[in-house]
């Protein structure tokens, strides 16, 4: 036997855990259930991955969201179409601020007016840590309460993980395409509450109607995730975001 056959083996080894190190990062994978009041109890499955330099969220009808925090980019896969946008993080805030332009503008605006009326925010902001959420998961959470008057948000948030402050701002560019429910001061003081959500109740009380939405992760995944999942597939077509919304 070839007496340097197992150094050769082992040095193959090292070199191919090596390789694989250079394409995965420690991270967090988060499958989780949505039941949505504002679309008649409608249920769907998304499926959060998060590392330190990337976040991607995969949703059951076929839109995906990545962000890629080390070089500040926004990314949104359309796979039924089978085409992606990507904008930098400076212009998702300037999208942010034509969408809510071209919403006030549109022709529909001034008959949306009452209903929007209804629905704006009113009063202050109140944040409440409620103290043990208890296991969700098999993660131990802390139960957070954002009120501003007609939404109550409820968050059970599991310490020791990192939500990156620009997840939020791409909640409110899709969060745009609706016109009538503003968010934006409940995702900013999301921003103050440290960790990821496992579960959250959003509820919507106007014109005497309680819309409640629904979210909680099934099961929670630590481990290896591999550059590739946070990559556009290669025959994707780009399109603007203009296109597609045509």
């Amino acid at each position: 036997m070839n007496m340097r056959l197992p150094k050769i083996l082992a040095l193959y080894a090292s070199l191919l855990t090596a390789c694989m190190a250079g394409t995965a990062e420690q991270g967090l994978s988060l499958r989780k259930a949505t039941v949505e009041g504002m679309n008649n109890g409608r249920r769907s499955t998304s499926t959060f991955y998060m590392t330190s330099t990337r976040v991607r969220e995969a949703s059951s009808n076929g839109s995906d969201f990545v962000l890629h925090l080390d070089s500040a980019r926004f990314v949104t896969l359309d796979h039924n179409a089978q085409t992606y946008t990507e904008l930098a993080f400076e212009e998702m805030q300037a999208r942010i601020a034509d969408a809510k332009k071209e919403a006030a503008e549109s022709p529909e605006a001034e008959a949306q007016a009452t209903v929007r009326e209804q629905f704006r925010p009113v009063g202050e902001l109140k944040a409440e840590d409620l103290g043990d959420g208890g296991l969700i998961a098999g993660y131990s959470t802390r139960h957070h309460r954002i009120t501003l008057q007609p939404f109550t948000l409820e968050v059970w948030m599991a310490p020791g993980f990192d939500t990156p402050d620009v997840y939020y701002e791409s909640l409110k560019l899709r969060a745009s395409a609706n016109p009538f429910f503003d968010l934006d001061r409940i995702y900013e003081s999301l921003k103050e509450i440290k960790g990821v959500s496992l579960r959250s109740i959003l509820t919507i009380e106007a014109m005497g109607l309680k819309i409640q939405t629904t979210s909680e992760v099934t099961e929670a995944v630590e481990g290896p995730l591999p550059a590739s999942l946070f990559e556009v597939p290669a025959n994707y077509e780009r399109k603007s975001l203009a296109d597609r919304q045509e």
